[in-house]
């Protein structure tokens, strides 16, 4: 079995301050998506992340905006951001969220069960577009933001004007 990665370390690692090492990563376009990656790492500089934001061309409300840790021989996403655009079941409670906004977060329970460590996911109304998710994504897991004096380090505090997708 591979390494699990318990609920107090991925609490640690929620807390941990950390900063955008590229904030002003470059947009790139595919056929039916735009992304962007963003390099994180603590600001001790010794865990390392990385950050995805992708927005699906056709369907406003498909995006997603990942948090994923680095820490160990292979990435483990700790948590996903998610549009309204498509439902999510809950595969070990057997509980289904139908066309909200989510969000995933990594569980030692979902890794003891074999199943993806971010499968479990809460609906929320604290965001409705991909940079709404992306500013809730940044507060929630302590990372600085560009042009913000320090990180916050308060979880729950992500509700920010949801302003269009501007493309950052």
């Amino acid at each position: 079995m591979v390494d699990i990665v318990t609920d107090g370390q991925i609490q640690g690692l929620r807390e941990l301050p950390k900063k955008l090492v590229n904030p002003r990563a470059r947009q790139k376009h595919t056929e039916r998506f735009i992304t962007h990656d963003f390099k994180v790492e603590s600001l001790d500089g010794t865990q390392k992340f990385s950050i995805y934001k992708r927005q699906n061309l056709a369907d406003s409300t498909d995006f997603s905006v990942g948090i994923r840790w680095e820490g160990r021989s292979a990435e483990i996403t700790l948590a996903r951001y998610n549009g309204s655009s498509h439902e999510h079941t809950n595969h070990i409670e057997g509980d289904k969220l139908s066309h909200v906004c989510h969000v995933h977060h990594a569980t030692e329970r979902y890794q003891m069960a074999d199943r993806k460590p971010e499968g479990y996911a809460t609906a929320t109304s604290d965001y409705m577009s991909l940079d709404g998710a992306f500013r809730c994504l940044l507060a929630d897991w302590n990372i600085q933001q560009p042009n913000a004096p320090e990180p916050s380090g308060q979880s729950g505090d992500c509700l920010f004007d949801d302003a269009p997708n501007d493309g950052t």
